[in-house]
This record gives structure tokens, sequence and C-alpha cells, in this order.
């Protein structure tokens, strides 16, 4: 049963690596065409640090994406709602994450968060 809980924990995490992958090269994209230097070593930092902590918690993982969305403002708008419901569960959410979440997606969705506050 334990390794089945493991196997499911690990899934999950890899999951989220695989979405912030993505997330990281559409930005670097979305940059790309604005003729926005694309600072790489930032990118890499980030998914260097992510592939590091896959064999930490979920939690974890939760921190480095809220890390992410306030550092990269663009990345925001590119989370689906898998990923903001996951970030708003985490207790890692603060009022810039809440705030830049709720600037990209519906307000009401992101206040019902209770780490983050209502308008």
């Amino acid at each position: 049963m334990h390794r089945k809980c493991e196997s499911r924990r690990r899934e999950r995490i890899n999951q989220y690596y695989d979405a912030l992958f993505c997330l990281l090269k559409e930005t670097a994209l979305i940059k790309a065409k604005k003729g926005t230097k694309i600072d790489r070593c930032s990118l890499i930092r980030y998914t260097n640090a992510y592939m590091r902590e896959l064999n930490r918690s979920v939690n974890t993982t939760a921190r480095l994406l809220c890390r992410l969305v306030t550092t990269h403002k663009d990345l925001a708008c590119l989370f689906s709602p898998a990923h903001l419901q996951f970030i708003l569960q985490s207790e890692f959410v603060d009022d810039d994450v809440c705030l830049l979440l709720a600037s990209s997606f519906n307000q009401s969705y992101v206040s019902k968060s209770p780490r983050c506050r209502g308008p």
C-alpha cells in the first residue's frame, strides 16, 4: 500500500514538473515574440530547482509555483484551472500571489480560497 501511495505522489509531482516545464517554454516563446530579452539563466535556474524538489513534498512544488508566479508575472495567465486550484490550496500562497492570480482569473474563484482574502 505504501508503494502505491508513493507512486501516486511521485506521479502527481511529475505532472506538475511537466506542466512547469511547458509554462517555462511558453514564457520564453511569448517573450521572444514580443522582442523581450529572455532571461534564460532564470528559466534554467527554476527548472533545475524544480527537478531537485521532485523527491520532496507536493507543498514544496506548490511553493516553487508560487515563487514562479510572483517572479514571472506573465506566467499567471498560462495556468490551467488545475494549476490554479493546486496553488490556491498551498500554504505558501500570500497576498501577492492572490492578487496576481485574481488579475488573471475570475476574482470570485480566487477569493473562495481560504488562503486569499475576499475583495
